[in-house]
C-alpha cells in the first residue's frame, strides 16, 4: 500500500476552501446567534473567573511571566471579544463579506470601495473590542488584587 502525501498546494487548496465554507456558512443568522450565544457564555466564564478568584488569576500569570503560555492563555479572552463583535456586526450588517466585484458601470468602483470600507471598519472595530475586553480583564483581575477583594 502505496501513501501518498499531500503537496503544499493541495493543503492550501484545502484550507482557502475551508474558509471559503466558513464565511459563506456565517451568512446563516441561526449559527450566528449559535456562536453568539456559545461566546458570550465562554466571555462570562472568564468574567467570573477574574471576579471571583482574581489572587489566583494573577498569581498564575506572575509565574509563567511573558512567556508563550500566558500569551495563549490571554488569546482566549481576546478572541471571544473579537468573534462576539465580529459576529454582532454581521447580524446588524448582513452583507457585510459579500465579494462584490469591480462593475463596470458609472458608480461600480465606488460601490466597491465603500463595501470594502465597512468591511474594514468592521474588521477594525471587532479587534478593538477584543483588545478592550483584555485590558478589562487585565485592569479588574490586578485591581481587585491589589485591594484585596477575594470572594474565595
Amino acid at each position: 500500500m502505496v501513501w501518498k502525501r499531500k503537496t503544499q498546494e493541495q493543503k492550501d487548496d484545502e484550507t482557502a476552501q475551508a474558509m471559503v465554507d466558513f464565511v459563506e456558512d456565517m451568512n446563516s443568522p441561526h449559527l450566528l446567534y449559535q456562536t453568539l450565544w456559545r461566546f458570550s457564555m465562554f466571555n462570562l466564564l472568564i468574567w467570573l473567573t477574574v471576579l471571583i478568584i482574581p489572587n489566583y488569576i494573577v498569581k498564575v500569570f506572575s509565574i509563567l511571566g511573558s512567556g508563550k503560555i500566558s500569551i495563549f492563555l490571554l488569546s482566549f479572552p481576546f478572541g471571544f471579544g473579537l468573534y462576539l463583535a465580529y459576529i454582532f456586526f454581521r447580524l446588524k450588517i448582513p452583507d457585510v463579506e459579500e465579494n462584490k466585484s469591480l462593475n463596470s458601470d458609472f458608480m461600480g468602483s465606488m460601490d466597491y470601495q465603500s463595501s470594502a470600507n465597512r468591511r474594514y471598519l468592521v474588521w477594525t472595530v471587532s479587534i478593538l473590542c477584543g483588545i478592550l475586553n483584555l485590558i478589562l480583564l487585565g485592569v479588574v483581575s490586578f485591581g481587585l488584587d491589589c485591594y484585596g477583594l477575594y470572594f474565595f
